[in-house]
C-alpha cells in the first residue's frame, strides 16, 4: 500500500493506496483495508476485486446429486462399462469485485456488497451481496472457497442465456447452484424458458432439476460454460 495507519492499544491498521492482501494462492485488493485484530476481522473498502481459488471438486458427490441414467432395457448392473479415471483438473477460480469486503477469519467468512459482480467459467453473477464461505487447506495450503450464497436479486449471464432469482447457492465440490425465489428462471435461446420452486444447475453437463409443486422433473441443456 502507499500509506499505513496504525493504533497499538486498539490492535488496529489501516492501509491505504493499492492496499493488497495475499492468503496463499488467494488475493484481495481494495482503495482501504483495516485490520482489526482482536475481532480477527478484515474490511476492504473501495473498489475491491478478489480472486478465490475453489475447493476441489467431490466428484461423488456431483453424481449423487444428478437424476439417475436411465439403462437401455434389459442392460444389467455388471453389464454397464467401467468408467476410465478422470485426470486431475486444474485448480478453478473466482474472481469477485464489489465496493466492501468484510472478512471474519474465525468463521472463514466473508460479505461482498455493493455492485457486487462474480466472475467464474458458468458466467457472470451480479447480485447485492454474496457471502463466501472458505475452507482451510491441506498441509501448509491455503483456503479455498467452497459455497457461495448470493442474495437480494441475483441475475446469471451467459452468452446465450440467463438465470435469474432472488437467492442463488453455489457449491464448488458438487459443481451445482441452486436458485430460490423469485420464482427462479432460466432463459436459453436455443430451449426456451425454464422456471419452477427451485432449480438446482448441474454446471458439469448442464442438467436442470426442476422443483415445483407438480413434482421434480430434469431438463438437459448445453453446458454452462463460456
Amino acid at each position: 500500500s502507499d500509506r499505513l495507519q496504525a493504533e497499538r492499544d486498539r490492535h488496529w491498521a489501516r492501509y491505504e493506496g493499492q492496499a493488497r492482501m495475499w492468503g496463499g494462492q488467494n488475493r484481495l485488493a481494495a482503495d482501504a483495508i483495516e485490520l482489526f485484530q482482536d475481532e480477527r476481522k478484515m474490511v476492504a473498502l473501495g473498489s475491491v476485486s478478489g480472486l478465490f481459488f475453489e475447493a476441489p471438486k467431490d466428484e461423488k458427490k456431483m453424481e449423487a446429486g444428478k437424476p439417475e441414467e436411465q439403462k437401455p432395457e434389459g442392460q444389467k448392473p455388471d453389464e454397464a462399462k467401467a468408467e476410465e479415471p478422470k485426470p486431475a483438473s486444474a485448480p478453478r477460480a473466482v474472481t469477485v469485485t464489489a465496493e466492501r469486503f468484510t472478512y471474519w477469519e474465525a468463521e472463514r467468512r466473508g460479505l461482498f456488497e455493493e455492485n457486487v459482480k462474480a466472475r467464474n467459467d458458468f458466467g457472470v453473477l451480479t447480485a447485492p451481496r454474496l457471502e463466501v464461505f472458505l475452507t482451510a487447506g491441506e498441509g501448509s495450503g491455503s483456503e479455498s472457497l467452497e459455497r457461495a450464497r448470493a442474495e437480494g436479486g441475483v441475475l446469471i449471464e451467459q452468452p446465450d442465456g440467463r438465470a435469474t432469482s432472488e437467492q442463488a447457492d453455489y457449491r464448488a465440490g458438487e459443481q451445482t447452484v441452486t436458485l430460490t425465489g423469485g420464482p427462479p428462471k432460466v432463459v436459453d435461446a436455443e430451449r426456451g424458458t425454464v422456471t419452477g420452486a427451485q432449480l438446482t444447475l448441474f454446471l458439469s453437463d448442464g442438467t436442470i432439476r426442476v422443483n415445483s409443486d407438480e413434482g421434480t422433473r430434469t431438463v438437459t441443456r448445453r453446458r454452462w460454460t463460456r
